[in-house]
């Protein structure tokens, strides 16, 4: 049987109101997951679901992601156990959800990103540890690209060498002897062969295999979120293969280009979330907030909740402030961004 316990983890007084302030924005509950996205993060959100009934009253969901990403799987997990409460949910990117954490988005009914916010490509990352215990990451699709630039080298090399170039076609031989097609051919072979030695083909088929994965699990949550399977397709395709290096800038505009459901974030919500993050930071004793998103860290864990302040009574909030703490909360966004409510009403929409 689900608990009735008030759902409120262990967050500061004045961080949980800056949470609920961001929620009563929304006008929805608004989970945020500022972290490596792994199996820990996984694990809080299946006991929130489990131990509180916040999402009993609510079918749709907000979630700020902040995260230069983590596991493909267990990212995938986490929406897809989202999913099975929520009708709709919307994700709000004001800085950094790159990697694992812009497959997570690609599961939202919408995706809103301030100025600043930043998704990335899909191709996934392998982790090594060397001999001195120091991580190293690469690219599935560096292998990949490796191979495609030499193929378009060897192909304009042969050209060059058999004279059928555009720059040289009006000096081509067309009477060419078989002797000397022969030797083109055999110069060839012995180039590619060389080459193609220093890839090893086990690697090659396993970095294929961890692409199809990341490829499949992007379609399978933008179908979950009711894009039609060609654009689906196509989305999961250019975000998995097209882009050439896997820390390439995806922002609004190039978000919206690919075919995503972009919507802007407006700068008053970019600007109060600094804050947040300050405070993020404080109450978890770190200097900067990459110490919370890197997962070789210890602090690598930020999941809490904020409710909108109409239902903050109904959900039970532990420190009985209720609306009044979050009006209180509500005066100190307004000297932090200087924005008023005449200023707010204005918010451009691209």
């Amino acid at each position: 049987m689900t608990s009735q316990q008030p759902f409120r983890p262990t967050v500061s007084a004045e961080l949980q109101g800056y949470l609920d302030i961001i929620a009563t924005w929304q006008g929805r509950p608004t989970l945020f997951i500022v972290s490596y996205l792994n199996n820990r993060v996984t694990e809080e959100l299946s006991e929130y679901l489990s131990r509180y009934s916040w999402h009993e009253k609510y079918d749709e969901l907000s979630v700020l992601m902040h995260s230069l990403g983590g596991d493909p799987k267990e990212t995938y997990r986490m929406m897809l156990i989202l999913r099975l409460h929520m009708d709709d949910i919307e994700v709000l990117v004001p800085q950094e959800a790159k990697s694992a954490a812009t497959l997570f988005c690609l599961g939202a009914n919408k995706i809103l990103m301030g100025s600043m916010g930043e998704l990335g490509p899909l191709d996934m990352q392998l982790v090594r540890t060397d001999e001195h215990g120091h991580k190293h990451r690469r690219s599935t699709l560096d292998s990949f690209k490796a191979s495609e630039q030499m193929l378009n080298h060897t192909i304009l090399a042969f050209q060059k060498i058999i004279g059928n170039t555009p720059l040289n076609a009006s000096q081509a031989n067309p009477q060419r002897s078989p002797l000397e097609e022969h030797n083109a051919n055999e110069l060839m072979a012995s180039i590619v062969s060389n080459l193609y030695q220093k890839f090893d083909p086990d690697e090659l088929g396993k970095d294929s295999r961890y692409l199809a994965v990341g490829e499949q699990y992007a379609r399978q949550l933008l179908s979950r979120a009711n894009y039609e399977e060609s654009k689906a397709q196509v989305i999961a395709q250019r975000l998995v293969w097209e882009y050439p290096s896997h820390d390439f800038l995806i922002d609004l505009h190039e978000a919206k280009e690919i075919g995503l459901n972009i919507e802007y974030l407006d700068e008053r919500f970019s600007k109060f979330y600094e804050v947040v993050l300050a405070k993020i930071c404080e109450d978890r004793t770190v200097d900067h907030h990459y110490e919370l998103l890197d997962g070789d860290y210890e602090f690598d864990l930020f999941v809490a909740l904020g409710i909108p302040a109409e239902n903050d009574k109904q959900v039970g909030a532990t420190d009985g402030s209720g609306d009044g703490a979050t009006k209180e909360n509500d005066e100190q966004v307004a000297a932090t961004d200087g924005s008023d409510d005449e200023g707010d009403d204005d918010a451009t929409k691209e």
